[in-house]
């Protein structure tokens, strides 16, 4: 197994029970982002903007498939990991292990995102 750096992150207190199913990787995936391709710093922004753009309107589990690379120490993959952990809309993460142990894609839970609020007119009250 190559878990290592890509162990699960509970970033932001989630429910136990629910943090147990996203490791398990039993919760529905509202979202499949294929990285496969992509230069680091085009997958990095790519994928920034993807979540910064969001819109969903609770909290959803996304896929991030960037490949299991040869090594952990894959520059994709670890880019990929870092922008996850470090991004303030992702509160918990945890790889995608496939049947031989290998990680190719971290699931994260993302925040819903807050729609802004609607000015209002003047006159319009």
């Amino acid at each position: 197994a190559e878990v290592g750096a890509f162990e699960p992150l509970n970033l932001e207190n989630m429910d136990e029970g629910r943090f147990r199913r996203l490791r398990a990787n039993q919760l529905p995936v509202v979202r499949e982002i294929d990285l496969h391709g992509f230069l680091v710093d085009e997958a990095q922004r790519y994928l920034q903007d993807l979540i910064d753009e969001r819109a969903n309107r609770r909290a959803e589990i996304w896929t991030v498939i960037h490949g299991k690379g040869r090594e952990t120490t894959a520059p994709l993959k670890l880019a990929i990991w870092a922008l996850l952990q470090r991004h303030p809309a992702i509160t918990a993460l945890a790889p995608v292990i496939d049947a031989r142990g290998e990680v190719g894609a971290p699931a994260a839970q993302i925040k819903r995102r807050r729609p802004l609020a609607t000015p209002v007119r003047a006159g319009w009250a």
